[in-house]
């Protein structure tokens, strides 16, 4: 189904065939197409960054193994050109000149702040491995991504922004200024490996089907069963907030065990646009979903949706359902001590929100679970916010107390 609208200008709604910015889910069309050139011998998995890039040979990157790459533990320092590209997008900057030297550049330029063999998220590695692909193919890592995504039933998927219908695209949009903002996509090639997948909630939802049968992804792809399989293997703990405090890193995808079951997921978000697809391997439940805003939490949209459905997660996404209980009690008009402000605390389809009263827009903030604690995201900034009790909340400093019921 499509909620809300693709382009806020014309009222066009979105639909489940709506294309947006996945961003971080092209991690995993990267591992599939690494292990792809595994299975054809060109590669493997203790193969070390410099053998292939040469580049690399007198730098601890070059050290890395593929496999280190694909789990984010081969210690690669963070060079922010993700991160730029999306600010320069939002700032609406020129994204021209972004080229596989600048990143060797910057990554030779830092010193190494995570040692190797821990986890430490990383889009250079997975751009590393993208230029790996290109150089033992001798044709672009587009090429190679698309030809994979569309054996496994992403039809409409891309990552060349520029090539795809725009009555198929939803229009992407920065939050400034406490309104949205139409701007540009951040369509740099350099970023593809990373997160540049464009798809839709179909494509996404027929691509993790096909990957969830190994010997399917085997017929369709000519990757080797055995290898497939390695993208859903836990190999390293992946550090995340609850629920997922005991989730793990797999080639692309985010493994928690539920006992009875597997959690397959993985977000994604390229500033102006976002993305989630999750499944359980054994129940044959799972969604996808897409938002053409940067700041729309569908990471904890998604795995809320998941806890929802009746014999699937149950009491292993609890958190999620003690914060929906937990807000119940607490909606309300708080009033700001010490201050004029007055906020509405209030729940909408099982979601806590905050509303500022005298908003003449009426603009609702959801409360988001964040780091054991909870954030709300207010005009692009992240504020903490805790229940001191059944009255009291603390808003960043702020003391806020209730002085009316919902």
């Amino acid at each position: 189904r499509g909620f809300g609208y693709s382009d806020l200008r014309s009222k066009a709604p979105a639909t489940e065939r709506t294309l947006f910015g996945f961003g971080s889910l092209s991690k995993s069309v990267t591992a599939l197409c690494t292990l792809k050139l595994i299975g054809e011998g060109l590669l493997t998995l203790t193969t070390v960054v410099s053998e292939v890039l040469p580049e690399f040979s007198n730098t601890a990157v070059g050290q890395a193994t593929v496999h280190e790459l694909l789990t984010h533990t081969g210690g690669v320092p963070a060079a922010g050109i993700a991160e730029e590209i999306i600010s320069n997008v939002i700032k609406k900057k020129s994204n021209k000149g972004w080229t596989f030297r600048l990143l060797f550049d910057r990554l030779t330029d830092r010193a190494r702040y995570v040692p190797k063999g821990r986890f430490a998220y990383s889009n250079e590695g997975y751009m590393i491995l993208g230029e790996a692909i290109q150089r033992l193919t001798r044709r672009s890592y587009r090429e190679c991504a698309l030809e994979v995504l569309v054996k496994l039933g992403a039809q409409r998927s891309d990552f060349l922004w520029t090539s795809l219908p725009r009555i198929l695209k939803a229009t992407p949009y920065a939050f400034k200024g406490g309104r949205y903002v139409e701007v540009d996509f951040p369509d740099v090639p350099l970023m593809y490996p990373a997160g540049g997948l464009v798809s839709n909630a179909i494509d996404m939802a027929n691509y993790s089907i096909a990957l969830n049968d190994r010997l399917e992804v085997e017929r369709l792809t000519g990757i080797p069963s055995d290898l497939a399989a390695k993208i859903f293997s836990p190999y390293v703990k992946a550090r995340l907030a609850a629920p997922f405090a005991d989730a793990w890193y797999g080639y692309g995808w985010i493994i928690k065990d539920l006992g009875r079951d597997t959690f397959v997921c993985h977000s994604g978000m390229v500033g102006v646009s976002s993305g989630f697809v999750g499944f359980l391997q054994n129940s044959n439940t799972g969604l996808s979903l897409g938002s053409n805003s940067g700041l729309a939490p569908v990471f904890n949209i998604g795995v809320h949706v998941l806890s929802l459905l009746e014999g699937t997660i149950g009491e292993h996404l609890e958190p999620f359902e003690e914060m929906a209980s937990l807000f119940k009690v607490m909606q309300g008009r708080y009033l700001e001590v010490g201050g004029s402000e007055e906020f509405d605390l209030f729940m909408r389809d099982g979601w806590p929100y905050l509303r500022m009263a005298a908003d003449p827009n009426r603009r609702v903030y959801p409360i988001v679970p964040w780091d054991g604690g909870y954030i709300v995201i207010v005009s692009g900034l992240a504020l903490g916010l805790e229940i001191l009790s059944k009255k009291e909340i603390l808003l960043e400093r702020h003391l806020l107390v209730r002085v009316d019921d919902a």
